[in-house]
């Protein structure tokens, strides 16, 4: 994976952030509107991150010669455990329609439309937002794939190699998963009471710094032949360590406008 590729993973992954709308703290919200943002986005990061973690396990059969070497792993309709995603991606949609029931009208709380690789869908109500989230959070999740794991050459018997592609995948899903709770907690609290907190970027709690730490430490254990040997993002540690973080950081930080537009139903939804 080339370094242009990688730049251009993210930088897809930043525009469809840029696509979204604005957000705030939301001042004002009640306690019914907070309890449904939080579910949704708690749902859309579960989403996310069986995604990601199927994905891997695709990878991970395909290099061990388990799977048909022409699969595509970074593709849900292939992976072998696409039934947990599909899972995930229904609970998605019930927790909307279950924990919104009591909240503002969608559009209310800022779902007027859905953005970019989604636009076609329509949101009328809860369960179309659901949907659309649905669709936006796996969109984006096959676009990390991509540009982490690739495509990689099965290995023929090299196992470090394989271990390597563990170890990156589970540290893109270390960072990504703590870096967004983290997100969503704050945004949590800052719906129920406004403190003026910009909690895409807070880490008052120093968790996301740590669990970024822990996520360099998993891709220092790749060997520099073994992630020579990958088609991921970087061709070496270092690179990793670089590239890694900073996909995780681009997924998570595009995925928080989408959960949380500014309310008000103005009208320009996510565009």
């Amino acid at each position: 994976m080339t370094l242009r590729t990688h730049t251009s993973l993210v930088s897809g992954l930043v525009g469809l952030c840029l696509l979204a709308a604005p957000f705030n703290s939301a001042a004002g919200l009640g306690s019914a509107d907070a309890k449904c943002r939080m579910k949704i986005g708690s749902a859309a990061r579960k989403l996310g991150i069986a995604v990601l973690k199927e994905g891997e396990r695709c990878h991970v059969k395909r290099m061990l010669g388990r799977l048909d070497v022409a699969v595509d792993c970074n593709a849900i309709d292939q992976m072998p455990g696409r039934l947990r995603v599909e899972r995930a991606a229904e609970k998605l949609v019930s927790s909307a329609e279950k924990h919104c029931a009591a909240a503002a009208t969608a559009a209310e709380n800022g779902h007027v439309s859905c953005p970019a690789p989604c636009a076609s869908m329509v949101i009328s109500d809860y369960e179309s937002v659901g949907e659309c989230l649905s669709c936006w959070a796996q969109a984006g999740a096959e676009t990390v794939l991509g540009g982490i794991h690739g495509f990689p050459s099965p290995p023929a018997g090299n196992t470090s190699a394989t271990k390597c592609l563990r170890l990156v995948g589970r540290a893109l899903r270390t960072y990504a998963d703590a870096r967004i709770k983290v997100q969503q907690r704050c945004q949590y609290a800052e719906d129920r009471s406004e403190q003026g907190i910009d909690c895409l970027n807070d880490d008052s709690t120093g968790k996301i710094a740590r669990a970024r730490g822990k996520a360099l430490a998993l891709v220092a254990r790749c060997g520099l032949t073994a992630s020579a040997q990958l088609d991921s993002c970087a061709a070496t540690v270092a690179g990793l360590q670089t590239c890694v973080p900073a996909a995780a950081e681009a997924a998570t930080d595009s995925l928080f406008p989408v959960v949380y537009p500014t309310p008000g139903g103005t009208g320009d939804g996510y565009h």
